[in-house]
């Protein structure tokens, strides 16, 4: 959605939730669609999550930021402060920023400045937490992490199911990324799952088996996918990915729903 309209937005218990499109790739549209002409491009968009209860801010994932130059296609960005300024927000309101996995369209955005070496944090107060991984860290991850050490701005590695803030957990999601996890939000009756990289596009609830070109594991992957999906379908709980530009919900017979 436009900023005019402003950012797709929910309730979920006492929180709401906004995602808020920052960046966007010119990628082949094989990504999405395996079966797609070889030479056919289309805007791949590329959202962050800001979840606000009371003096709780809590950011998921960061966008390309300093990392806006690491894929080698055209890519259309915008500034995180201005992001978030559509939806009332600052970077330096954010108290806890919450990274899926270390993707450069995911986690570039926790730093500003010149990638490698000249990086500095880009949102001053908050908290990054991460799941814990079991591998090394990727080089652009490591340039990350090593910049807010030495800004004094360390990043948390937690296990999996650990509660953040209370109603808001930090749950893998194994096979697309080393260390990939979903943000999984409750407060009284309400449910809302983050899926993040798990599905790329509407497409890949029905067919989960398209979406596996940048997986690191897709036989893991697939089987993640597939395990979600069933647990979601018509469950009513609120859904929203990374690279789909509305919430919805996945309906039985594995097809997604628009809700906002």
């Amino acid at each position: 959605m436009t900023p005019d309209g402003g950012p797709p937005t929910v309730h979920v218990g006492d929180w709401t939730v906004s995602l808020v499109e920052l960046d966007a790739l010119h990628a082949p549209l094989r990504w999405v669609l395996p079966h797609a002409p070889e030479e056919e491009l289309a805007w791949l968009p590329c959202h962050v999550l800001l979840c606000r209860r009371d003096d709780q801010i809590v950011l998921v994932d960061a966008g390309l930021g300093a990392l806006d130059g690491f894929f080698d296609m055209t890519v259309r960005t915008t500034p995180l402060n201005e992001g978030l300024g559509w939806v009332g927000c600052s970077t330096d309101q954010v108290s806890t920023v919450l990274l899926t996995h270390f993707d450069p369209d995911h986690a570039g955005g926790v730093v500003v400045g010149d990638f490698p070496d000249r990086l500095a944090p880009a949102l001053p107060n908050a908290q990054v937490v991460a799941l814990l991984q079991d591998g090394a860290l990727a080089d652009h991850a490591a340039a990350i992490v090593s910049a807010l050490s030495t800004a004094g701005a360390t990043v948390a590695f937690v296990d999996d199911h650990t509660e953040i803030v209370p109603g808001l957990r930090l749950s893998s999601a194994p096979g697309h990324r080393e260390g990939h996890a979903v943000v999984e939000l409750a407060d009284g009756d309400d449910r809302f799952v983050f899926l993040a990289d798990t599905v790329h596009a509407r497409e890949h609830v029905a067919h989960p088996e398209w979406d596996f070109l940048h997986d690191s594991e897709p036989a893991i992957g697939l089987e993640t996918r597939q395990r979600l999906l069933q647990e979601l379908s018509g469950s009513g709980t609120l859904v929203a990915c990374s690279h789909i530009g509305s919430f919805g919900r996945i309906e039985p017979g594995f097809f997604w729903v628009d809700v906002v």
